[in-house]
């Protein structure tokens, strides 16, 4: 039945096909039933909508593709769910998949040099073989009901995040064909994956299994094994034997060759036949030891060069220009803010004292202002500070509190229930115009002895003393532990928490609806907004990150093997910061994940703050005992008062230009 609207809200473009435009869309009838507050239902299923243009997805192919769609039922195959018409556009309706394609993993991986840590080129081959296994899997049931793909290659392959790395599933059947048909004069295909005999217009479930051995030793060596034009491709699988690297291990070689035979008799007999030989090829009787041959090897062989984090340059070795000053007290925020064109000031805060500075002369305060008056007799302490366009924050142990009368007094806009810096359950997040707070509690159910959480998030405009919203969520997010609360946009925020199944990131408006309901399979330690609107990248139980889009909701893995003190988000990618002994290791990565350079300091890096797009102001944490000075230098600040065992510090400022950076400012 064609209607003026669609069922699917579309949310976004992710991709293009040979015959029109791919998708992300939410069921909206299911989105409308879970927008109360408190519904224990995700808001919407998501959807990828598949656009089949009539010019050029003529209607019997359509028909072709959606019968085979849906005759195939399988866990590696993409579910068809239905199909869709709306305002004179055709649309499959099928299930999405986050994560992307095994393509833009395959180019992700090609472009990290940084694979630093030694499991990494072991879960590495383990992630690829399993691919290729949940590949082989998916084939094997086509095959059995006589259909052949005739077009297997990484972009055909998507992928749905699991805990430990990715499900395959099998999609775009727009030109698969059944075993029994012999129509000679279709050679269309992908010439780079392209079995010898598709080049004649014959095919075979043997064409199928000839593709994925490509596949596989593109995961494995980082590149196809023929490579040039459709003509020079044509001529290498009809012609060129090929050449398998010596560091693959013998096993392996041995299943590349027979899976890339010229003449489809000397292939694996069947999906099932090739999928079974690779399970032993990774059974547990030898895995090990092929895995580490394979890592050792591929490393010595200079196919992958990783850095270890501890062959990261120091600073002071690299022949660049920093401005240092030393302090008797560590600063432990620093802020920035951009409201004015070519801005050089910024802030610094200790526990009790908020400074306002100057980039070009640190050593001499603008302005500073004290906290910590003593009226009250609490032991208060700045925690932190936020630096929106229009207003300076400062969030200590006990109050949220807006600076005001340039820089001469506060006001109190927040106070906590309890220390903040004591309560692991109590988050705030400013924004702009907004504030929120989100407090949680525990409490016990009747008749249980288990306790849950209930949380109340407390949303209010900043020209309004008193909450505009209070949304108490005891049934969207119960039995959770919370990570985080980010604002990532001028509309939106986001409530990462951990569940007993995994995580959950939560996208609610500032009006206090809920938008969007993700859940991830794998526990979260640590999150951040990502400079670029709706982004959030996250830290991971087992040590990878997951960058996440969430409109349209897509998530990208980064590979890292070690988990970081902070990551600080800047307009050009991230700071990726690691604590080491007494020493510091920033590490850079563009926006995308990829990793572009970094050096190491000594002492331990507590706040950066990024002045502009290559000004990078560092606080450093020192022991006073390594400081080669005297307490009586003029070039200590706060000398006053100062104990023998209080710990100093340094506020470094450094131009990245100097560091050549793989990145353009």
């Amino acid at each position: 039945m064609t209607t003026n609207q669609s069922k699917y809200r579309i949310l976004g473009l992710v991709g293009r096909g040979q015959f029109g435009r791919v998708f992300c869309a939410r069921d909206r009838q299911a989105k409308n039933q879970a927008n109360n507050v408190g519904s224990d239902q995700s808001t919407g299923n998501l959807v990828a909508l598949k656009e089949l243009e009539q010019r050029r997805f003529p209607t019997n192919q359509f028909l072709r593709e959606l019968r085979f769609l849906i005759s195939l039922r399988h866990v590696n195959i993409v579910n068809c769910i239905s199909l869709d018409y709306s305002q004179n556009r055709r649309y499959l309706v099928m299930e999405y998949c986050e994560a992307g394609t095994l393509r833009s993993l395959i180019e992700a991986r090609n472009l990290i040099e940084n694979r630093n840590l030694e499991n990494l080129g072991e879960r590495s081959l383990n992630q690829d073989l399993n691919l290729v296994i949940e590949i082989l899997s998916g084939l094997k049931y086509a095959h059995e009901l006589n259909i052949v793909h005739c077009d297997i290659k990484p972009e055909n392959i998507l992928l749905k995040l699991t805990r430990t790395g990715w499900q395959a599933k099998i999609s775009d059947f727009g030109i698969a064909k059944l075993a029994i048909e012999n129509d000679k004069s279709d050679r269309t295909g992908s010439p780079g994956y392209m079995a010898p005999e598709r080049f004649y217009g014959q095919f075979s479930k043997a064409s199928d299994l000839y593709a994925v051995g490509i596949i596989l030793y593109e995961l494995l060596i980082g590149e196809r094994p023929f490579s040039g034009n459709p003509a020079e491709l044509m001529y290498g699988h009809l012609n060129h034997r090929v050449k398998v690297p010596d560091f693959v291990p013998e096993a392996l070689k041995k299943f590349l060759y027979k899976s890339l035979e010229k003449l489809p008799a000397r292939r694996f007999n069947s999906a099932e036949v090739m999928q079974t030989e690779l399970e032993l090829i990774i059974s547990k009787d030898f895995s090990k030891e092929l895995i580490k041959e394979f890592a050792n090897q591929k490393l010595s062989d200079g196919i992958v060069k990783p850095k270890q984090i501890i062959e990261i340059p120091k600073l002071e070795t690299l022949n660049i220009f920093v401005t240092e000053k030393k302090l008797l007290k560590p600063i432990l925020a620093l802020g920035f803010c951009d409201r004015m064109p070519n801005s050089l000031n910024f802030y610094s805060a200790n526990e009790t004292l908020l400074k306002k500075r100057n980039l070009l002369s640190i050593f001499n305060l603008k302005t500073s202002y004290q906290f910590n008056d003593g009226v009250n007799n609490i032991n208060e302490k700045i925690i932190d500070i936020v630096i929106t366009k229009n207003q300076e924050y400062v969030i200590t142990n006990y109050y949220i509190y807006i600076v005001i009368d340039n820089f001469q007094s506060h006001r109190v806009l927040y106070a906590f229930n309890q220390p903040a810096n004591q309560s692991v359950n109590q988050k705030w997040a400013i924004a702009d115009k907004w504030l929120c707070i989100l407090n949680a509690t525990q409490f016990n159910e009747i008749n249980e002895t288990k306790q849950n959480i209930k949380l109340r998030l407390e949303i209010q405009y900043l020209s309004n003393i008193y909450p505009i919203k209070i949304l108490d969520l005891p049934a969207l997010l119960s039995k959770v532990a919370i990570v985080d609360l980010l604002i990532i946009s001028l509309h939106h925020l986001a409530l990462v928490s951990n569940t007993t199944e995994g995580s959950n990131i939560s996208v609610i408006s500032r009006r206090g609806n809920i938008m969007a309901n993700f859940d991830l399979p794998v526990a979260i330690v640590m999150a951040i907004a990502s400079y670029e609107t709706g982004k959030i990248l996250v830290v991971t139980e087992l040590n990878y990150l997951l960058l996440i889009d969430w409109k349209p909701y897509r998530v990208s893995r980064i590979e890292l093997g070690y988990r970081p003190q902070f990551i600080k988000a800047t307009n050009w990618g991230y700071i990726i910061v690691l604590h080491e002994q007494s020493d510091t290791f920033l590490n850079f990565m563009d926006a995308v994940g990829n990793q572009v350079g970094g050096f190491s300091l000594d002492g331990l890096v507590i706040a950066i703050a990024c002045i502009s797009n290559n000004i990078l102001v560092i606080s450093v944490k020192d022991s006073i005992s390594s400081l080669d000075a005297n307490l009586a230098n003029t070039n200590y600040e706060d000398s006053k008062n100062q104990s023998d065992n209080q710990v100093g510090g340094r506020l470094l400022i450094l131009d990245l230009k100097q560091l050549n950076l793989d990145l353009v400012f």
